[in-house]
């Protein structure tokens, strides 16, 4: 009775393929014992309350705790410890559990009729990793790989002395990467299906390997991924629905990456124009002024060649003021409005020739994608290139131009505000 508290004994489940792995219910909760009862463990997660049965489920190898008031609770998969009952997990500096059969079901009622979503918890969507580490392990890598040993994706492995767990979603690595933007957002997986996505497509059913490398050890478990059961399979059609998938994702990481390129233009051109405007008042004032509400001049011919086409198109009926006391500062304060108004333009145009919705419903279901779902993806391989070369054009060209004449021209960004450092202790009126 190491380890119990003094509670009567409800009941008492010896697991079906493992004397030693044992469990037992009372009036506070669930204990385990991996020694046949000489100590014992509470297992964390489940409310105090009484626990009246026990059943090891015995086609999923789950733990069915029936409680007294808080309804039924399922401990998912106890295979790790089944092998931890057998003892030498904790012999070496790391340890790679079985991996249970990962299954890639399908939302069928879709939003807000989820047939197969329950009010609790549901398991954890994927293929679930657990691993053991020895204090002391500062270095892990968690590596899927196909039977042939080519690399499918690299896990983000936590690194924590003792039991260790990651999802496995089972998709491949993204076909482009993208990082995580700056101040959060995105998961692993990157921020929603499709839509700007970092996401690889869901593999192929079939057998895969987990590799674990911690310290010097390397470890290998088996891990299998099918289809939903619900779904006849049609090995062909899931081929097709995995490389349209695959190349709805390379070019949205793409479009993603262009974008936010554009936007910083566009932060660095808000910028300018702002330094530009400050110093157009500055010479203003130096000098014998225009009377406040003077003649403004339009764009000139040199401003509108330094935007390019995209420019000319934007600046139809958006052409910017310059007030005629502006000195030699009015070609760049007109040229910086144009570049503006033509990288907006450009970012508009990326994120219309995406393939948008009709791409998004493509691993929705386990058939092949629709006649309209290709057209949306290819239409986007057709009208993306042109307009990440256009995009590449002003990240490389243009815009580093116009900095140059803004150079040229004496009007250099101002360095910014150094940070005081504060003197421990001192009030806020100290100097």
């Amino acid at each position: 009775s190491n380890g119990l508290p003094e509670w009567s004994v409800n009941v008492v489940r010896e697991h079906p393929s493992n004397p030693d792995l044992l469990f037992l219910g009372n009036e506070v909760g669930v204990f385990a014992s991996v020694d046949r009862g000489e100590s014992w463990h509470r297992m964390g997660g489940l409310p105090t309350v009484p626990v009246d049965d026990l059943v090891v489920h015995p086609r999923d190898n789950d733990l069915v705790v029936g409680t007294h008031g808080r309804s039924i609770w399922i401990l998912d998969d106890l295979a790790p410890l089944q092998q931890i009952a057998e003892g030498g997990v904790f012999d070496r500096q790391a340890h790679l559990f079985p991996v249970a059969t990962a299954t890639q079901r399908f939302r069928l009622g879709g939003w807000p009729f989820k047939g197969d979503v329950y009010e609790a918890e549901n398991p954890p969507d994927g293929a679930v990793v657990r691993y053991w580490l020895a204090e002391g392990v500062d270095s892990v890598k968690l590596v899927v790989t196909s039977a042939m040993g080519e690399e499918v994706r690299e896990l983000e492995a936590t690194v924590e002395a003792g039991m260790n767990m990651v999802v496995w979603d089972m998709r491949e690595a993204p076909p482009v990467e993208v990082p995580p933007a700056a101040g959060g957002g995105g998961g692993p997986g990157g921020g929603g299906r499709f839509g700007g996505a970092t996401e690889g497509p869901l593999v192929l059913p079939g057998a895969y390997l987990v590799q674990l490398e911690a310290g010097d050890q390397v470890a290998q478990q088996e891990v299998v991924v099918r289809m939903d059961p619900r779904v006849a399979v049609d090995m062909t059609a899931l081929r097709a629905r995995q490389s349209a998938a695959r190349d709805a994702a390379a070019i949205n990481a793409t479009v993603t990456l262009a974008n936010r390129a554009l936007r910083r233009l566009s932060g660095q051109l808000d910028d300018a124009e702002a330094l530009l405007k400050g110093l157009a008042g500055d010479e203003g004032e130096a000098g014998d002024s225009a009377e406040n509400g003077a003649e403004v001049q339009v764009a000139p011919a040199a401003a509108r060649e330094a935007a390019g086409e995209a420019g000319d198109v934007a600046a139809e009926g958006s052409e910017a003021a310059v007030p005629a006391d502006a000195g030699p500062f009015a070609d760049l304060i007109e040229e910086v409005a144009m570049l503006s108004a033509a990288v907006d333009s450009l970012r508009e145009e990326l994120q219309d020739a995406r393939p948008g919705r009709a791409a998004a419903g493509i691993e929705r279901n386990a058939g092949p994608p629709t006649a309209g779902q290709l057209a949306a993806v290819d239409l986007a391989w057709e009208q993306v290139p042109a307009l990440v070369e256009r995009a590449n054009e002003y990240v490389t060209e243009r815009v580093p131009a116009f900095q140059r004449r803004m150079t040229e021209a004496g009007a250099t960004p101002k360095p910014g505000e150094p940070v005081s450092l504060p003197r421990r202790g001192g009030s806020p009126t100290e100097s």
